[in-house]
């Protein structure tokens, strides 16, 4: 596995909407709250709220549906493509000087802080929902609402690690998320970006990331934004044969089923629709578990 450069300092950011790869420049600002579904007990002590800023880069790809049943339960109806295949998500975020975490409920968060330099990175799968395009003050372009089911969130922060695990979120430690700026390319026809996943047990995933500009050396800069649900019932783990869902005897319904409403407002510095993503990941690692795969290249546009 190879290693990466340095980042350098420079913040660019990415975002995803729907079942399309969007660049986004700074600032991404991205508000999240997450909690356990406690038939909307505002006093809910699982109850989470988390205020960044980001680089981001994301990437969607096809996997065997067979391998996404074993993972999300059910209950929730993957979104499928013509060739019968389920679309993974990879979600790589860094806050590099605003993550701004609280418990609002319960100690010892009650008024937050912030937590930055901090790292997530995020395994989805696609799922069905409601059809609808919510407004974000200050967008430029409002994009549909997009929901996901979590399988993993991988994450360098204990405390986000805990708060994460006490919503119920499928959160596991991991060493180090770097991410590099690489900045334009030489040719200056458009911008690329790097992060590398070190796990506990020293095995690496790499994911790189291309994005065009609408001209060489223009930018874009149109401001999107948008709002997505995520979802996970039960710990960490597959759930596809519903194994550790506990269901609610007065209504038959989960009753540990983690709920998580983001909102987020960006700068896009590329061509809409062109992202290019590269993943390689040693054999062994949680992606393997969760895709069925240690390469993939993702091109969309």
């Amino acid at each position: 596995m190879r290693k990466l450069k340095k980042f350098s300092g420079k913040m660019m950011f990415y975002v995803f909407i729907s079942l399309v790869i969007v660049s986004l420049a700074y600032p991404l600002a991205v508000y999240a709250k997450s909690e356990y579904d406690n038939n909307g007990d505002p006093q809910n002590p699982s109850l989470f709220e988390k205020r960044a800023q980001y680089q981001h880069i994301v990437a969607f790809f096809a996997v065997d549906s067979d391998i996404a049943y074993q993972w999300v339960p059910p209950s929730f109806d993957l979104v499928l493509d013509t060739d019968g295949k389920a679309t993974g998500v990879v979600v790589l975020l860094h806050s590099p000087v605003y993550s701004f975490i609280s418990t609002p409920n319960s100690p010892p968060l009650e008024e937050g802080e912030n937590f930055a330099p901090d790292s997530v990175v995020h395994f989805w799968f696609v799922v069905d929902g409601p059809s609808e395009v919510l407004p974000v003050s200050g967008a430029d372009i409002n994009t549909p609402t997009a929901y996901y089911y979590s399988v993993v969130d991988l994450v360098t922060s204990p405390v986000a690690h805990s708060v994460f695990r006490r919503a119920g979120r499928p959160a596991v430690l991991v060493r180090d998320i770097t991410f590099i700026d690489e900045g334009p390319t030489d040719d200056g026809a458009g911008e690329e970006q790097s992060v590398e996943i070190t796990f506990l047990n020293g095995k690496e995933m790499v994911v790189e990331a291309y994005t065009p500009y609408i001209a060489p050396g223009v930018p874009l800069n149109s401001i999107l934004g948008g709002n997505v649900w995520q979802y996970h019932v039960g710990g960490n783990g597959k759930m596809g044969n519903d194994s550790g869902v506990s269901l609610d005897p007065a209504n038959g319904n989960s009753s540990n089923l983690s709920t998580t409403k983001v909102q987020y407002l960006g700068l896009m510095p590329g061509v809409p629709l062109t992202t290019q993503v590269e993943i390689d990941a040693d054999p062994g690692t949680i992606f393997e578990d969760c895709f069925g795969m240690t390469y993939v290249v993702t091109s969309i546009g």
